[in-house]
């Protein structure tokens, strides 16, 4: 898989949605795709979902997972695609909450 199917892929919930019909995406155990960047190094993941959400309108994500150290990094961190980008909810089940992604 190459980085311009990930995005096509990434770009799917969009083009099912309708002004009359929304949709929400969720993703457990988020920081496991990080390992992508190890088994794949010339596909930067998180990048991909950020430039591919960031447009969409009908469509939030919720991510969640285990190592809750990972996620906050993600939210936090200056050099994070998604810092600034996503809404953090300290829910014990829930680690973050996208809800679009301003451009």
């Amino acid at each position: 898989m190459d980085a311009s199917t990930v995005r096509l892929s990434l770009l799917l919930p969009e083009a099912l949605a309708s002004s009359k019909r929304r949709f929400l995406v969720a993703i457990d155990e988020f920081q496991e795709l990080a390992s992508l960047a190890k088994q794949r190094p010339r596909i930067d993941a998180f990048a991909i979902m950020r430039s591919a959400w960031q447009g969409q309108g009908r469509v939030a994500y919720v991510i969640s997972g285990s190592g809750r150290p990972m996620l906050e990094e993600l939210v936090a961190s200056r050099s994070s695609p998604f810092f600034q980008r996503v809404v953090s909810d300290e829910r014990p089940a829930t680690a973050a909450v996208g809800r679009g992604l301003p451009g």
